[in-house]
């Protein structure tokens, strides 16, 4: 599981930058994909999103949290929801004892793949909008 976070932590990289983890807030347009939306929650908890309208409401799809850890170059995801519900890898919130492995498998791997499919469609930060 340590290669995955390795693995999210340097596509995160890609995207946004070596210091990303420092920006507090950002939303990338990349023509003809929906926006992405980056923000920083706290100091170690960030949400990555895209959103489309429906009826008048704006609705995640995906709409992901994730928890940084610098020092050793990880991301671990923590949620994800979409317009069918939400999902998180720790079911008591603060409390990071006890967890759902199933969902901390399938999440981590579906960010992974995510930011991988961003990579690919071309998504960077040139230009910091905060």
């Amino acid at each position: 599981m340590v290669i995955v976070y390795q693995q999210i932590y340097r596509k995160l990289e890609k995207i946004f930058g070596k210091d990303w983890y420092n920006i507090s807030h950002v939303i990338l347009q990349n023509q003809p994909y929906m926006k992405l939306y980056f923000e920083k929650l706290d100091h170690n908890r960030f949400a990555l999103a895209h959103y489309f309208e429906q009826n008048g409401d704006l609705v995640a799809d995906p709409d992901m949290e994730f928890k940084v850890y610098p020092d050793k170059k990880m991301v671990e995801a923590l949620s994800y929801q979409d317009s069918l519900g939400y999902r998180r890898v720790y079911p008591y919130p603060g409390d990071f004892s006890r967890f759902n492995i199933r969902e901390k498998n399938q999440l981590n791997r579906f960010l992974s793949f995510w930011l991988g499919n961003l990579i690919t469609q071309g998504f960077q930060l040139t230009a910091l909008k905060i």
